[in-house]
């Protein structure tokens, strides 16, 4: 994560040598190795992709743009008025809440609510 977020405001490419799994088996056996594979990998990029074709590719930041805009929903519920005598479903608006956050993936998210009347599907 120590390249999280970087390429918004800086144009850049990450590459990272991964050498464990990050939980009980993790060791530092495979860090040289991991070291040696990422730098191989990224001279050999920087021989093969032509600086001009860097110039001229837009950030991440201009690409998601759109992408995001189409898909961000807003869902606010505060402006809804508090009703005495409603029953909590914190953990379900939660859940809601969670699944409709916008991610990287490039389809809508779509969420039906059906119920009987008057059961508090607003």
């Amino acid at each position: 994560m120590e390249a999280a977020g970087l390429m918004n405001d800086f144009p850049c490419l990450v590459i990272r040598g991964i050498c464990d799994y990050a939980d009980s088996h993790k060791n530092k056996e495979w860090q040289g190795y991991a070291a040696i594979a990422v730098a191989a990998y990224a001279k050999e990029l920087v021989l093969v992709v032509p600086i001009d074709q860097v110039k001229t590719t837009p950030t991440a930041r201009d690409t998601l743009a759109d992408h995001v805009y189409r898909f961000n929903v807003p869902l606010d519920l505060t402006a809804l008025p508090v009703i005495a005598n409603f029953v909590g479903r914190q953990e379900e608006i939660d859940n809601l809440w969670q699944y409709l956050q916008p991610t990287d993936s490039p389809s809508r998210k779509v969420a039906i609510l059906h119920g009987l009347s008057g059961i508090g599907k607003t």
